[in-house]
């Protein structure tokens, strides 16, 4: 290795001589080589004074020499140091001027101290950057853009659709353009007021906002009422006409509505009344029109109190239970009316029934007018018959008669008595006779006599 490496030095340094300017050096593994004079560590030294040192690698197999440093001078020069036939070294001089010789220490360059490294200084956060653009100039006779935006006075704030708007004559909407200077504004509908302003559009103030509110006119009101049962003509002329109201719910008066009656569009409580029927209220919403504003609403009818006069061929006694009224509609549904209740009106079939008693001549027809007064109904009650049980015991034990007579007529057990006084003369085999008067009372079910016999001596 070592005869390689004097090898490769003197082939340098005889490039070196023979150049004149440059110098070469050669580095073995890392070793302190100096080409010229002794104790200089050739790789550190231009590591320090150039600002480039070419170091390259040998290929695998190229024995001991590893690199080659080029000293400075122009040009290049390539040695082939062969160990067989593999080239060893490519051999590259630097550009800078040859130094002195750097064996002679005296004449080495000083070498400054480093200078003291500052701290760092903070850094900022980056300010954003605005970027504020000019507002382009707007020439005086440059067309100003419209923003139009109508409005109503009910529904307060609510965009509207004019038939027209007009400025200086010419009908205009959102978007058109319009010249800086004095204008005559007119906004038409049949719905509103006319609206006429003069406007002052100045040079540069594009859009141009023309904002309105337009006033409503007043809107008739036409009353639609239906029923829940329909009068007859001759009821509805006893009941009168129903009435309308109408009251602004933000405050004001009550307005008595009648058919054609012009109201301010706005919200009111309405409130519609008719004898005979159920008053009713609601919220209305009366917007701008020109149309009459329909009120449709449909009057339940009253339920009417049923005063029944009911009278009795037989009087009935104080501890019967009292009267009641059925009534049977269209659809056969029954409804029962005890005294004192009430019904709603319709067309029906009626019946008053009460223990003991059936109303003469059945059930009837009525129909019940819609109205504040009660509806009186008139039945005639007659006692129905009630069948006689003699019970006759002796010593608790059922002892049948011989013969029984009721008024002096022979009894059945099948017979049907009218409520009132009877004889009952009963006779057997082997007890005594017994007389006894019986009273017969309106009611439901048999008529039960107890008898207490005696036998015969």
């Amino acid at each position: 290795m070592k005869n390689i490496c004097f090898l490769s030095i003197f082939i340098l340094m005889s490039l070196w001589f023979a150049t004149g300017c440059d110098q070469t050096f050669l580095i073995c593994k890392g070793e302190k080589v100096p080409v010229a004079g002794s104790g200089i560590n050739v790789q550190e030294y231009f590591s320090t004074n150039y600002q480039t040192v070419d170091q390259k690698p040998m290929p695998s197999g190229t024995g001991q020499v590893e690199t080659v440093v080029a000293g400075p001078g122009t040009g290049q020069v390539q040695t082939d140091i062969s160990q067989g036939d593999k080239s060893l070294a490519e051999v590259k001089t630097f550009t800078e001027p040859r130094v002195e010789d750097i064996t002679n220490p005296d004449v080495l360059p000083p070498v400054e101290p480093p200078k003291p490294i500052e701290p760092p200084k903070p850094i900022e956060p980056p300010k954003p950057v605005v970027v504020v653009e000019p507002p382009k100039p707007i020439e005086p006779d440059q067309d100003i853009v419209l923003e139009i935006k109508i409005t109503g006075d009910f529904p307060k704030d609510e965009e509207i659709v004019p038939e027209s708007i007009t400025i200086d004559g010419t009908e205009v909407k959102s978007g058109d353009t319009i010249q800086p200077g004095s204008h005559e504004v007119v906004i038409a509908d049949p719905k509103f007021q006319r609206y006429v302003t003069k406007i002052n559009v100045l040079a540069g103030e594009s859009p141009y906002y023309l904002n309105a509110e337009l006033i409503s006119l007043p809107r008739a009101v036409e009353p639609k009422i239906t029923y829940e049962v329909m009068p007859s003509s001759a009821q509805e002329e006893k009941l009168g006409a129903y009435q309308v109201y109408l009251t602004p719910l933000a405050g004001g008066q009550k307005i008595a509505i009648q058919a054609g009656t012009k109201v301010k569009p706005n919200k009111y409580s309405c409130l519609i009344k008719r004898a005979g029927f159920e008053d009713s209220t609601s919220t209305v919403n009366i917007y701008p029109g020109t149309t009459a504003y329909p009120i449709e609403k449909q009057l339940d009818a009253k339920n009417r109190k049923v005063d029944a006069t009911v009278t009795y061929d037989i009087q009935p006694p104080s501890t019967l239970e009292g009267p009641i009224v059925d009534f049977m509609d269209e659809l056969q549904v029954r409804r029962t009316v005890n005294a004192g209740g009430s019904i709603k009106p319709g067309k029906y079939k009626y019946e008053v029934s009460r223990p003991g008693y059936q109303m003469d001549g059945g059930p009837k027809d009525c129909v019940i007018e819609p109205d504040d007064q009660s509806f009186a109904i008139n039945a005639v009650m007659k006692a129905k018959g009630r069948q006689i049980t003699i019970n006759a015991e002796y010593n608790r034990t059922l002892i049948q008669h011989k013969e029984a007579t009721i008024n002096g007529q022979p009894y059945t057990y099948r017979q049907v008595y009218l409520p009132g006084k009877y004889r009952l003369v009963v006779t057997f085999d082997q007890y005594n006779k017994v007389e006894k008067d019986i009273v017969i009372d309106p009611g439901e079910g048999n008529v039960v006599v107890p008898l207490t016999l005696e036998p015969k001596k």
